[in-house]
């Protein structure tokens, strides 16, 4: 494993490159069109499917799987690659079926998948490494190259259990004010049934 120090980590982190702590499964891919995916699914019992996985997240269901253990997914292609606030890579886990838009990942013995995943989900630095003007790939022998840094085991997992937590809380926030939003931008129709209705309306100061 690579020693090398990255700029402005802790001296006892160390900067790896992705191919060194994973296992691409990228072999394994396959790809369905949607045509294909309405055609075997047709009829089928929603207990009966498994979710199909591109370069961005779920994008439909299958009837059959690929997969069926925790695993990072990075984006290869129309993945949002150079991007200061979207993620590119996300985890996996149970029977799954993963497109070959994605790089699927398994981390080696010392990495913790929630914290690999985390450290490749906001990576602008990416955007350069990519090939291709209209749709940007990041293919398998660049992907390999990506420097992570990484502190011990313990602290990947002491770190991805706090970004968890504090991910979740944001979740939750966004939830509450887009409900409240929906609230906002309901009202208006609102008042104007309630003044055709008949029934009495109050003036708020």
């Amino acid at each position: 494993m690579s020693q090398e120090k990255g700029k402005g980590l802790p001296t006892v982190w160390r900067i790896e490159k992705l191919g060194d702590v994973c296992d691409f499964l990228d072999s394994r891919r396959v790809p369905l069109n949607e045509a294909e995916r309405a055609k075997r699914i047709a009829g089928k019992k929603p207990s009966e499917l498994y979710p199909y996985y591109g370069a961005n997240g779920q994008i439909g269901w299958i009837d059959g799987y690929l997969f069926d253990e925790p695993l990072v997914l990075l984006a290869e292609d129309g993945g949002f690659f150079g991007s200061p606030s979207r993620s590119i890579a996300y985890t996996i886990s149970g029977k799954t079926w993963v497109n070959n838009h994605a790089h699927v990942l398994r981390p080696k013995d010392g990495i913790d998948i929630h914290f690999l995943a985390f450290a490749l989900s906001i990576r602008p630095d990416v955007g350069d490494m990519v090939m291709g003007n209209t749709r940007p790939k990041l293919n398998q022998r660049i992907a390999k190259e990506i420097p992570v840094p990484f502190p011990s085991l313990s602290e990947q997992k002491r770190i991805a259990a706090i970004l968890a937590e504090q991910l979740a809380a944001v979740e939750r926030a966004r939830k509450a004010a887009q409900e409240q939003l929906n609230e906002i931008e309901n009202l208006p129709a609102s008042l104007l049934r309630q003044a055709f209705s008949g029934s009495p309306l109050e003036m708020h100061e």
